[in-house]
């Protein structure tokens, strides 16, 4: 089981369906006490696809299984803004990486004191 979210009260609870290493990762979401009533599942598909020629990867996202009643439109509203504001921070680290750390300088020694040179 993976939680997604915050540890209070408004994490959600997922089981991986599908795990492809560097190609695809599903998650099948865990009714909540505090998610509305629904005959689905919800469903989100993580896909990278990599260009290998341009030297280029996609990452999509794909969500279904939330119903389309009112009582929903809540929490789908902030579903749908974590997983804005989760993807932003994603494209920032891709486009600008931290810098390599450079290694740090190694302290000179002092000479030893005449006739303590040991």
């Amino acid at each position: 089981m993976y939680r997604i979210g915050k540890r209070s009260g408004s994490a959600r609870e997922a089981h991986i369906d599908i795990f492809e290493v560097n190609r695809r990762l599903r998650l099948i979401y865990l009714n909540g006490k505090d998610s509305p009533p629904s005959d689905s599942a919800a469903v989100d598909d993580f896909i990278l696809d990599r260009r290998l020629g341009e030297g280029k990867t996609s990452l999509r996202l794909l969500g279904s299984g939330i119903p389309d009643a009112p009582e929903w439109d809540r929490s789908y509203a902030g579903i749908r803004m974590g997983w804005e504001r989760f993807m932003s921070r994603i494209k920032v680290t891709l486009e600008s990486p931290p810098a390599p750390k450079k290694p740090a300088k190694p302290v000179p020694k002092d000479r030893p004191l005449p006739g303590l040179d040991y």
